[in-house]
């Protein structure tokens, strides 16, 4: 990182770190230090962060409940089951190898169409004027005509 660390960084990194240095990036800790040492309101939210740090690691969790634990155990025992019996009747084997096929063929059918359609430009011209034959008059697909004519 560079040696220059905004407020807002400074800020970030209290937010996201809290306020005991060591738990600081370590190519941000020197900058970060200096930073908040000369400015008074980074100094009040490193304070505020240590407290709340403070609060945090005093915080002791009860452990969980046996009967939870079991529920819990339970439970994902019958996933993995489910799982494993989803996965055997599944797609078969050949799946995979039929779709990369099909996606072969199709790309190689489309790529001779279009190589077939561009050696003569008057026939794509004309494809091009039969799919989109009707679009040709402006005022059929903007609207203007039926403006004009509401006027």
């Amino acid at each position: 990182m560079s040696d220059v660390i905004t407020f807002e960084r400074a800020r970030d990194v209290l937010d996201a770190y809290g306020g005991d240095p060591a738990r600081w990036p370590d190519g941000e800790r020197a900058a970060l230090s200096a930073l908040i040492a000369t400015t008074p309101e980074l100094e009040a939210l490193q304070r505020s962060a240590l407290e709340l740090d403070r609060r945090l690691d005093a915080a002791k969790l009860a452990p969980p409940d046996a009967r939870l634990a079991a529920a819990i155990t339970a439970r994902l025992s019958e996933a993995a089951a489910r799982r494993s019996r989803a996965s055997s009747i599944a797609a078969p084997r050949w799946a995979p190898m039929a779709a990369a096929a099909a996606l072969t063929l199709g790309l190689g059918l489309g790529w001779l169409g279009s190589a077939a359609t561009t050696a003569d430009p008057l026939a794509e011209e004309s494809l091009y004027a039969s799919a989109f034959g009707a679009l040709t008059d402006r005022d059929d697909w903007t609207g203007e005509g039926a403006l004009e004519g509401a006027s």
